[in-house]
């Protein structure tokens, strides 16, 4: 899927996965430009008219044909996010009593519309990845905490082999990871230019692995390896001295948690409290308030650089990473769930298996 276009590259239908029934809606046609447009000014932090914030809308992710589908079948709830795009909008226009919002909130100009705030306060209640993203919706909707639950994450333990991923791609130093979009509001740009600033004030052989999708400036230190099965993505984790999660507006960090199974400790801007108040296991977590490249905290040689260290300096072949079964969380998404709905069950019917 191509999240810059939203092309569609599927024809609308049903996919089963055993007994796992996913339905397929096209994407309505768009106006890109003036949809980058509109962004670039709330980016800015420009004013928008009610007109434009519905432009804005209007012209990013929706589906008319998805719409018609949930209007037309009796479903007990729906669960949809993130928070920014239109088709969430219009999910909460269409069936306020029936969403659960999964808003996995930034500290972003786009959180402060007026339409995001009426999107919030429409919605039966909303399901939170971590308390500082309670918080943070708290802070920049007004959001009512007692309409809200944390479910938290639970992700399936793994094995990778610290040795596999520089071995496959001949790396003779070391390196530090990030994995994700590549983009501005990722700090992405931000991470390439400290780390060279490091490199030229310290003169250590440090080499940037970036995996994921989007755009990077070529740089003789940077290795783009794009995205990656999942497999090398765990192995180039674990092979990292340090993972950077350099984006300075997340409320939670998926890959943060990966990287901690992996063993490999973590470099987080301070500001960003989503990922600063992140859980810490052995592996550390380190922060900085500006991610300064001549800061020791860059290199992470504190808490989080001694650990890795030895971790790194583990001579099994393959390390087995542990954690919580996430069937822990999944349990506790279902209370949470259950608990924000309860309400709405009983007086609708199961819904009807309508085709799209």
């Amino acid at each position: 899927m191509n999240h810059f276009t939203w092309a569609n590259e599927r024809a609308p239908g049903i996919l089963r996965d055993g007994e796992l029934e996913v339905m397929l809606f096209p994407v309505d046609a768009r106006d890109g430009e003036r949809y980058l447009a509109l962004q670039q000014r709330i980016g800015r932090g420009e004013p928008l008219t009610d007109a434009e914030e519905a432009a804005w809308l209007m012209n990013g992710v929706r589906s008319r044909a998805l719409i018609a589908h949930l209007r037309a079948a009796d479903y007990e709830r729906v669960i949809a996010g993130p928070y920014l795009f239109g088709l969430t909008v219009d999910i909460a226009e269409a069936l306020p009593e029936r969403l659960l919002l999964v808003p996995c909130l930034h500290d972003e100009p786009f959180a402060r519309l007026r339409t995001i705030r009426a999107m919030f306060a429409r919605a039966r209640g909303c399901l939170f990845n971590s308390d500082p993203e309670l918080e943070l919706a708290q802070r920049l909707v007004g959001f009512d905490p007692a309409r809200g639950r944390v479910v938290g994450m639970g992700i399936e333990p793994f094995e990778a082999d610290p040795t596999a991923f520089a071995a496959s791609r001949a790396l003779d130093a070391p390196y530090v990871i990030y994995s994700g979009r590549r983009e501005a509001a990722k700090g992405t740009p931000a991470l390439i230019e400290y780390l060279r600033t490091f490199r030229e004030r310290t003169g250590r052989d440090v080499r940037l692995v970036l995996t994921g999708s989007g755009p990077v400036e070529p740089a003789p230190f940077v290795l783009d390896a794009g995205v990656l099965p999942e497999r090398e993505k765990r192995e180039a984790l674990a092979g990292a001295r340090v993972f950077v999660h350099s984006s300075r507006l997340e409320s939670f960090g998926i890959v943060l948690l990966e990287a901690f199974m992996a063993r490999v400790p973590a470099l987080v801007p301070t500001c960003c409290v989503g990922t600063a108040r992140a859980p810490t296991p052995a592996s550390g977590i380190a922060t900085t308030p500006t991610l300064k490249p001549h800061s020791s905290a860059w290199w992470a040689t504190s808490r989080c650089g001694a650990r890795s260290a030895n971790r790194a300096g583990d001579t099994s072949s393959a390390s087995t990473i542990g954690t919580p079964s996430p069937h822990a969380s999944y349990r506790r998404w279902r209370n949470c769930e259950r608990a924000l709905a309860a309400p709405v069950r009983g007086r609708l019917q199961p819904r009807r298996r309508d085709q799209p």
